[in-house]
């Protein structure tokens, strides 16, 4: 478990490009695995504020590396015309660009720190320093190696809550990758609420119809109802009309009587009627004394019902 004398130790492993792993004798300014990102220099030299290193033997004001293997991180210096050095000399422009810092190439197999006699290329500025200041702010000076703790200066107090937590010792995200993180992570949400909202939608419009379905149904059984509260309206219609043409058919079997024993016409007539159409003694003996005449017992059936009608 680390301890916060940790936070004074060099550590970490330098590069100074993206890949490419830097030689032994660049260390980190600060405890890469604490603090994140670290800008690197070479062993023994000052760390300075914007990434930049200096070398008190040669007075050279320089740049190397960081411990982000990617280089990506605000800790790597940015040295994109110096693609295969491993640390570039920095030239200062004068009079109103006093605050400019322009590179200053060499032979890529130089490691140990040179003085170098260039002059300030106002076309390939590295650094503008903030605040419009000619010189940089000390940080630190390194030990001989890793491990070992840096000589802080004494307004500078490492914290492990670096600002920059865009990795680790050995590097970490970017800036650039926690975005297109957090654009997928975006994406990823609104194609989870799109298909929900699409499947809630069809959910919905397959209740609806469903619901349509049994209303339809409903009403289909209701008028099958009705066709068949019609169909018994008429049948009790027909039945009345039956009645009725059964009262007919009394009055006709009453009308063939006359001319029959009336066996057929009694079994259709109510007793009633029977009893009031039975015709007198009088009528029976007269009947029975005349011969049978088809003329007369159709004049004597006419007066039998005569005489009913009269009755009535």
């Amino acid at each position: 478990m680390s301890n916060s004398s940790d936070l004074y130790l060099s550590e970490g492993t330098c590069y100074f490009g993206a890949g490419q792993k830097a030689d032994s004798h660049f260390i980190p300014c600060g405890n890469a695995d604490l603090e994140g990102p670290q800008a690197c220099c070479y062993e023994y030299d000052y760390c300075l504020s914007s990434n930049t290193c200096w070398d008190p033997d040669t007075v050279v004001t320089y740049i190397a590396g960081c411990t982000d293997p990617l280089f990506r991180s605000s800790k790597c210096p940015q040295r994109i015309d110096y693609p295969d050095q491993q640390w570039v000399a920095l030239a200062r422009c004068d009079g109103d660009d006093i605050d400019l810092w322009t590179g200053c190439a060499h032979h890529p197999d130089k490691i140990q720190i040179e003085k170098e006699n260039c002059d300030c290329n106002k076309t390939n500025v590295l650094i503008q320093n903030p605040n419009g200041k000619d010189s940089f702010d000390e940080i630190g000076r390194l030990p001989n190696s890793t491990s070992e703790a840096i000589t802080y200066n004494p307004t500078v107090v490492p914290s492990p809550l670096a600002s920059d937590n865009s990795g680790g010792g050995g590097g970490g995200l970017s800036g650039g990758a926690k975005a297109g993180i957090a654009v997928g992570v975006i994406l990823f949400v609104l194609l989870v609420a799109g298909a929900a909202f699409f499947f809630l939608r069809r959910r919905r419009q397959q209740r609806v119809a469903g619901e349509k379905a049994e209303l339809g149904a409903g009403s289909q059984y209701g008028g099958n109802e009705k066709v068949e509260l019609g169909s018994g309206a008429r049948t009790e219609t027909s039945e009345l009309n039956g009645s009725t043409t059964y009262g007919s058919e009394l009055g006709s079997g009453d009308m063939h009587r006359g001319t029959s024993t009336g066996t057929a016409g009694k079994s259709e007539l109510s007793p009633q009627r029977e009893i009031l159409e039975m015709p007198s003694p009088d009528e029976t003996f007269h009947r029975a004394s005349e011969p049978e005449n088809p003329t007369s017992a159709i004049s004597s059936n006419d007066s039998s019902i005569q005489k009913s009608r009269r009755f009535y």
